[in-house]
């Protein structure tokens, strides 16, 4: 999930032509869809391979830009070690289905 200010700021967003919106775990908190942003996504000194796609939300937070929760980290292969993050394979192997 990233904010649309930054999702426009980094030129990426991608409206969609119809928003929606998603229920949080406050009462009553909902986050509004309104685009998805298309980048690519170094995190934690480990760059992911190609580009990474977040939904936009507009009501994010002002002090939050960037939401990735564990599916999205566990996706990318990116492990954490002693020395540091690291990618799990190295070359980084795709596998075509």
């Amino acid at each position: 999930m990233i904010s649309r200010r930054r999702a426009e700021e980094v030129g990426s967003f991608i409206p969609l032509s119809e928003p929606y919106e998603l229920r949080t775990a406050d009462k009553g908190g909902k986050l509004r869809i309104s685009g998805q942003c298309l980048v690519e996504v170094v995190f934690q000194e480990v760059r992911v391979p190609g580009r990474v796609l977040f939904e936009v939300a507009e009501n994010l937070r002002e002090d939050l830009d960037l939401i990735v929760g564990r599916p999205e980290i566990d996706s990318w292969d990116i492990i954490f070690t002693s020395e540091g993050p690291r990618p799990r394979k190295v070359p980084i192997e795709f596998e075509i289905v």
